[in-house]
């Protein structure tokens, strides 16, 4: 009797015997080059990517080996993390707000943007990710929040943080234990490059509607359209720091979307309707622009 593969039953046992011997053995050679990267303290920096591919990129070794994980972090790991970070620098203020996944118009998305005196966003850059689109990402930051940050690991910090402007922050993780925490290496400040029409962009019809009647009553009408009230804002003088105040206080109002309070812990529970599929397709029918 043969087997599929053209082996007897005697021979794929073996095979799989093999198989499994040469996978423990490989778990056993990546503990070890794992304690002596850590003798040495070492990071991804400064070691042939195959060799740190060795050590870190099997799945199996990470469920084996907790220092996998900690080496090699995940874009899971660096948000948990800004969670705890901005629960900590707020005190879990309850009229703070996480969003994650934020549409930041048509080609790109705030990985988590944190309302409360400001608009904060954060991108993230974990050891899995590349920093090709960074460039195009920070300009959609930029025309948005009034504080950006790149959220990463050392992998990219110092490149990253050479590509970005000066006014970026830069927070950088750092293993504790089996806990990640998140340093400043650079402080995030204000910058010009905020833009009326994007901040615009994020308000709902009703919104718009609210505050076209503050700048622009004449153009509020039932049919107005969403672009309509949009473009009679953006023809009055307000400006882009004024417009961003209030489009900070209609976010923070909101009913009925994605944006959570903080949580102590800041492990923030997302509801089920904000699965993070685009801020347009997560809002209910008669809110739809």
């Amino acid at each position: 009797m043969r087997c599929r593969r053209g082996l007897s039953p005697k021979e794929s046992q073996g095979s799989r015997r093999t198989a499994r011997s040469l996978s423990r053995d490989a778990i056993a050679s990546g503990r070890h080059l794992l304690a002596d990267i850590a003798g040495a303290g070492l990071t991804q920096s400064h070691m042939p990517d195959h060799r740190w591919g060795a050590a870190t990129g099997s799945s199996k070794l990470a469920r084996c080996c907790p220092a996998a994980r900690c080496i090699h972090m995940r874009d899971i790991d660096l948000r948990k993390a800004l969670r705890v970070r901005a629960a900590r620098h707020h005190d879990a203020d309850p009229e703070t707000r996480v969003i994650e996944e934020l549409e930041l118009g048509p080609t790109a998305r705030a990985d988590v943007i944190v309302l409360n005196g400001r608009i904060e966003g954060y991108e993230i850059k974990s050891d899995h990710d590349s920093l090709v689109r960074l460039t195009h990402q920070a300009a959609a930051y930029e025309a948005v929040c009034d504080r950006v940050w790149l959220a990463t690991t050392e992998r990219f910090a110092s490149v990253a943080g050479e590509r970005l402007p000066a006014w970026w922050g830069v927070l950088v993780a750092k293993t504790t234990g089996e806990s990640i925490s998140l340093v400043r290496r650079r402080a995030a400040r204000a910058h010009p490059h905020q833009s009326r029409e994007a901040l615009l962009d994020l308000l709902w019809r009703d919104e718009l509607a609210a505050l076209c009647g503050r700048y622009a009553p004449h153009a509020v009408r039932a049919r107005a359209t969403s672009s309509s009230l949009r473009d009679a804002i953006a023809d009055t003088d307000a400006s882009a720091k004024r417009l961003a105040s209030d489009v900070r206080a209609a976010l923070l109002i909101r009913e009925g979307w994605r944006a959570v309070p903080l949580c102590a812990s800041g492990d923030a529970v997302f509801p089920p309707a904000a699965k993070w599929s685009g801020s347009r397709s997560v809002l209910p029918p008669h809110r739809r622009r």
